[in-house]
């Protein structure tokens, strides 16, 4: 497309290139409607970036490729890694091979099967790592196009690499409608320099004029520019049409559709098969979704060419419509019935070809029949194998499979829609997981103890995350009525675990007890479980920990990761115990670094946000400031995709107490201030409780009055915080704000009460 009125744009990103070969790094954002121009201007800085001398990297996601995990940067990066050589790409880690086909080893063990967990997490930090190594060769230019359409799994990595840029010179070129992609990216975006968001408008009058063909007369001119509203694109297939004669129209899809009937039948039924194939499109599978023979197919290729409905792809047999707006004009004039027989037919040419599920599954999703089984076992596959490294394509799946559910089939749908809720907690939809769940409960048959207790168990869970505890009590003690002795015991621990959130001392050390004194605690896991909570409370009552803690540890230990993999939540809770404990030996430090490592091996974001957070705040401990921030910027991008307001909350507060050591009080306080945008929900987590006392203080520091006034207006004069070391901390920021003001008897009490609560508790910090 001949670009006119740009030219400040073309001179922006002329610029950006510049910038880039001189060493810096940029992020440009383009965005606007259909047909505005973002194409032609990314083809513009690509032609700059090569002349250059930059290595240009350029992809675009597909439509119907949106439940293809990492489509979009296997399209953008693959064949560049093909020719690059294997020691270089060890740099960047053995996690390239989950992202990148052409990184994985000919020689190595087969693919890992899909039911296998996959850490995403690790692959984008290993195409980060690519990144950064390419660009130290060369300024590189990742040019990204219509990420409206991308896959999660590439917009989640995207958002990575924003928040977390290679350090190196390079430029992230990105073209985007208005959208939820749009503003996802924008956002991480900002938190970097260098970002130039460039907002296309449409063109002027004058400049339209000048894209319709010469020969259009004045008066019918003036009707195109009109009706086109200054989109370039609209005016091209406006004149188009104008210039061919064809009745005019006042819309895009109707200039296209006018085009299309004026093809003869047997071409215009493979334009249409084309459009059910996809954009861009192999000739075959063309051909068997419009039922024609192969070698006519061909002929008929070169008819839509000459027309220009189609060009060459990059494969021999490869094509590509002239615009993605005219392959959705065409697959939508295109009759349904006909459209639903395309898709039954490119679905059997691809399964004939050994093609994965995740290829299959967007045309058996067009065409299944309920009931149909085969199709179920398609979209499931697909759901599965995703699940590890795009969680919200997985849960696509399943709500697609879902649909074909036979009529009646309770016991299955509960379970597919526990599944889901899975895919939409560690994709980030929490809400979305809890009302699945909920949907869950309310078809499981009465019969099925065992499932209706295990979903009473995920739904607790997902409300703790939400930080609506005491739903999840008043659930769990419901339950508790009616389960069977032997589908007790995860039902208590979440029970426990929930007292925990809350802070009722007396109920979740009376819980603890009775699973282990009682006997119901039979897996070791659980029984390590219920001696953290049993150590918890006994700190939160300002006592010592007591033994408790070591028994736990001791049993974690003993158990192999196959035991524990099923019971990561109970893990997470020893886990925080230790840092409550202020625990830094060996045996605590072993079990945070397992921990986070067998929650990134199963793709469980929650959890391995909570895992990173832990272990960053016992580098924070120590005094690894470093260490400590970069683990909680990890953390906290974790917990971004994963929900969950009181651990995001934890995160906060430990990377503004952080970076106040560090000496950056400026940035502090920007981190504590976030906190407070958090929700409060009534009976809200005692974590999220306490990270607003801690950023209270961060965020008044300077003013000791106001200090004083802030956090003994939510505590009261006797400090009503629970936890020994937060409460110990803030005594002792009290009596520093009381001295600074010389009022040396508040002053006093306060440092009384540090004393006292320091010394009940006996912790080593």
């Amino acid at each position: 497309m001949r670009l006119v009125g740009r030219e400040a744009e073309l001179e922006t990103l002329g610029g950006v290139v510049t910038d880039v070969r001189a060493g810096a790094s940029r992020v440009v954002v383009m965005l606007g409607e259909a047909g505005i121009g973002k194409t032609a201007l990314l083809g513009e800085a690509i032609a700059v970036g090569n002349q250059g001398g930059c290595l240009v990297l350029a992809g675009r996601a597909a439509e119907h490729e949106r439940e293809v995990p990492y489509g979009l940067i296997v399209d953008a990066l693959d064949d560049h890694v093909a020719s690059v050589g294997a020691a270089r790409l060890r740099a960047a880690g053995p996690e390239l091979a989950g992202v990148l086909p052409s990184a994985r080893d000919p020689g190595s063990p087969a693919p890992r099967r899909p039911s296998q967990p996959v850490d995403r997490f690790a692959h984008h930090r290993a195409v980060r790592s690519l990144l950064e190594l390419l660009a130290r060769e060369r300024p590189l230019l990742l040019c990204l196009d219509d990420l409206h359409w991308a896959d999660e799994g590439s917009v989640e990595l995207l958002l990575h690499v924003l928040r977390r840029p290679p350090n190196a010179p390079h430029a992230l070129l990105l073209c985007c409608r208005p959208s939820e992609t749009a503003d996802r990216l924008l956002d991480a975006a900002r938190q970097a320099d260098g970002l130039l968001e460039l907002t296309l408008t449409p063109l002027p009058d004058a400049a339209a004029r000048q894209l319709l063909p010469p020969e259009v007369d004045q008066r019918t001119g003036d009707m195109l520019v009109s009706e086109a509203r200054g989109n370039p694109l609209f005016l091209r297939e406006l004149g188009r049409a104008a210039q061919s004669g064809r009745e005019l129209t006042a819309t895009l899809l109707g200039a296209v559709r006018r085009e299309v009937a004026a093809l003869p039948p047997a071409t215009r039924s493979l334009l249409e098969g084309a459009a059910v194939a996809g954009d861009p499109f192999e000739a075959d599978v063309a051909a068997a979704a419009a039922d024609i023979a192969p070698a006519d197919a061909l002929n008929l290729l070169d008819r839509l060419h000459e027309s220009d409905l189609v060009r060459p792809g990059v494969g021999p047999r490869q094509f590509t419509f002239r615009h993605p707006l005219v392959r959705r004009a065409i697959y939508e004039s295109a009759p349904p019935g006909f459209r639903v027989a395309a898709h039954e037919r490119v679905s059997v040419v691809l399964t004939a070809a050994g093609a994965a599920p995740a290829a299959r599954a967007h045309h058996v999703e067009r065409c299944a029949r309920p009931g149909d089984e085969a199709s179920i076992e398609v979209l499931l596959a697909a759901a599965e194998a995703s699940r590890g490294t795009a969680p919200a394509t997985s849960a696509h799946w399943y709500a697609a499979a879902l649909r074909l559910l036979p009529y009646r089939d309770d016991g299955r749908r509960a379970s597919l829609l526990a599944s889901l809720a899975l895919g939409l907690a560690a994709g980030g939809k929490t809400e979305e997981a809890h009302t699945a769940v909920l949907d869950a409960l309310a078809v499981a048959p009465a019969k099925d103890a065992v499932l209706r207790a295990e979903l009473v168990a995920i739904c607790a869970s997902l409300e703790n995350l939400l930080g609506r505890h005491e739903d999840a009590r008043g659930r769990v003690v419901d339950a508790l009525r009616w389960v069977s002795d032997r589908d007790r015991e995860g039902l208590e621990w979440t029970l426990a675990n929930t007292l925990f959130q809350l802070g009722d001392v007396e109920a979740m050390s009376e819980v603890a007890e009775n699973l282990l004194d009682g006997g119901r605690a039979t897996h070791p896991v659980v029984r390590a479980g219920a001696d953290a909570v049993l150590a918890s409370a006994r700190l939160l009552c300002g006592e010592p920990a007591g033994d408790a803690l070591d028994r736990g540890l001791r049993l974690i230990e003993e158990t192999s990761d196959s035991e524990l993999a099923p019971r990561l939540g109970v893990v997470s809770a020893v886990t925080l115990t230790t840092r409550l404990a202020e625990r830094l030996d060996p045996a605590a430090d072993a079990l945070q670094t397992r921990f986070l490592e067998l929650a990134r091996a199963a793709g469980l974001g929650q959890l391995t946000s909570i895992a990173g957070t832990a272990l960053a705040w016992d580098r924070l401990e120590r005094l690894e400031l470093d260490a400590a921030l970069e683990g909680l910027e990890t953390a906290e991008e974790m917990g971004r995709l994963s929900g969950g307001n009181p651990l995001h909350a934890t995160n906060l507060r430990l990377q503004a107490q952080a970076r106040e050591l560090a000496g950056d009080a400026a940035q502090a306080r920007r981190v504590a201030a976030v906190l407070f945008e958090l929700a409060d929900p009534p009976h809200a987590s005692a974590l999220l409780h306490n990270s607003r006392l801690v950023a209270l203080v961060v965020l008044h520091r300077a003013d000791p009055e106001r200090l004083l006034a802030a956090v003994t207006e939510v505590v009261g004069p006797q400090l009503d915080v629970r936890e020994p070391s937060d409460a110990t901390w803030l005594a002792l920021e009290l009596t520093r704000a009381a001295a600074q003001l010389g009022d040396a008897d508040t002053a006093h009490r306060w440092a009384d009460h540090a004393d006292r609560r320091a010394a009940a508790a006996a912790l080593p910090l």
